[in-house]
């Protein structure tokens, strides 16, 4: 499977479609984007097109800027705050929803598909049934973030295109925060910022740093780190429920500590051709279900209940 899935990627263009069904009966699309001098990007997309050939999904990779101009601050003096790189990943999303995939998945380029046991259908039916955008909670534990968007789905409903338009519009507000279409994400879906039936854009002030769980919004499923987005090597810096564990569905190979490359080699030699460590995936049994929602525990997601 390795050398085949290699084979294909050096017969298509960076920036083909792959995989899926044809034209009015669309798959779900997954969704990446980085810049050519990013030193992991090659690592990442072999195993991302493997996990969607496995499902027969649409694996949709993007360099450069997709977005042109849309995003652009000419003030700023890095590249990746003047070419506006954080908020491309909205535009791709955005461009596949109106392409008409059903369903799209957002995927860092850092990211990589550990369980190829997992379908998204079983995620969405497990963690998003009736929702329309579904994210992981975010457990760094220096920042405040409350979700991570380093891995999401968006359904291609009027909501869920809603999200990912509100958060768009938030660009001249945001631009220059740390994390900044994270920080957007975060207060669109917990509707403190949304653009109104007037077309105007409104942001409600929050109290400090507090989120309210109360406001997120009805559309929108916030699940456990480890269902979506689990960190790799990251302990001392995340709590242990937010660590990668062998049978979790992705890792995300964040910075801090170490180094991302090097995290994603080890991981993908211990994936192997199989591109699993995990033989077999387990039902997730209802009550354990319930129990990690009440507990926010995702081991608990692992593992039946007796």
């Amino acid at each position: 499977m390795k050398n085949t899935v290699a084979a294909l990627w050096l017969a298509l263009s960076a920036n083909s479609v792959f995989g899926g069904q044809e034209a009015n009966n669309k798959p779900i699309a997954i969704v990446t984007h980085s810049t050519e001098d990013v030193d992991y990007y090659d690592l990442a997309k072999p195993n991302h097109l493997d996990y969607a050939l496995s499902h027969g999904y649409r694996y949709i990779p993007h360099t450069g800027l997709p977005a042109g101009r849309m995003f652009e601050d000419p003030g700023a003096k890095k590249p990746v705050w003047r070419l506006g790189l954080y908020w491309q990943k909205i535009e791709v999303v955005r461009q596949a929803l109106q392409a008409g995939h059903p369903w799209v998945l957002w995927v860092d380029a850092d990211v990589l598909f550990t369980n190829k046991h997992i379908s998204l259908e079983q995620l969405i039916e497990r963690h998003g049934k009736n929702k329309d955008f579904i994210i992981a909670t975010d457990h760094w534990l220096h920042q405040a973030d409350r979700v991570n968007a380093g891995v999401f789905l968006v359904k291609n409903s009027a909501l869920g295109r809603k999200i990912m338009d509100d958060v768009a519009a938030l660009f001249p507000l945001y631009k220059k925060k740390s994390t900044p279409e994270q920080r957007a994400i975060q207060d669109v879906v917990f509707g403190y910022a949304r653009v109104t039936d007037a077309g105007k854009l409104h942001v409600e002030p929050r109290a400090g740093r507090d989120y309210d769980d109360a406001r997120i919004l009805r559309s929108v499923a916030i699940v456990p780190q480890r269902v979506l987005n689990a960190f790799y090597e990251a302990r001392g810096i995340a709590p242990e429920s937010s660590v990668w564990q062998p049978c979790d569905f992705a890792a995300h190979a964040c910075a801090h500590p170490g180094n991302k490359k090097a995290k994603m080699e080890k991981l993908l030699s211990r994936l192997g051709s199989a591109g699993t460590v995990c033989d077999s995936a387990p039902p997730i049994h209802a009550r354990a279900f319930k129990r990690a929602i009440a507990w926010h525990d995702p081991a608990a997601l692992l593992w039946p209940l007796s």
